[in-house]
């Protein structure tokens, strides 16, 4: 294995510093978007048009999520059939967390993440609804694959009628 030089050290270094300070800056962005969203949406607030909400919506890998899980014989289970469970979630910043158990053969594409994304939508709808609080015009959406935010954002383009019917 060859080693790298004392320049090309000094570059690797320069460079995983301005990544970690690049993450810390996305994860600073978020979290104030986060409290945005949150202080937008608080109970009898109408007058938040021009703020914003955001809405995070993810899954959890499906290695990480058999059951039964973290037992103290698992060397016992390996043999038995444990159902591989798909765990997914739509995090409504100041209002819901919304969390669905599917089974192991829905697949994990746009279209899951879309109907996800519109059931978290009514339950925030109707939460809104009951605490006299409007929703703002500006929405801020992080899905965990880029692949479906595509496709989920194209579909949204394509048929805008299908989130803000009114």
């Amino acid at each position: 294995m060859k080693t790298a030089r004392g320049d090309e050290r000094q570059q690797v270094l320069r460079a995983q510093s301005d990544h970690l300070n690049m993450v810390m800056q996305w994860r600073t962005a978020q979290t104030r978007m986060n409290h945005l969203s949150e202080d937008a949406l608080r109970p009898g607030r109408k007058d938040n048009q021009h703020e914003l909400f955001k809405v995070d919506v993810d899954a959890c890998d499906e290695a990480k999520f058999r059951v039964p899980r973290n037992t103290s014989n698992a060397k016992a289970l390996e043999a038995v059939w444990r159902p591989q469970l798909h765990l997914h979630g739509a995090l409504f910043w100041g209002v819901v967390e919304c969390y669905w158990i599917l089974e192991g053969d829905v697949f994990k594409d746009s279209s899951t993440e879309a109907t996800i994304f519109s059931y978290a939508m009514d339950a925030a709808m109707g939460e809104l609804k009951k605490r006299g609080t409007s929703l703002p015009h500006h929405g801020v959406l992080e899905v965990g694959c880029s692949k479906c935010y595509f496709q989920f954002c194209m579909g949204i383009i394509e048929h805008p009628s299908l989130l803000w019917s009114k």
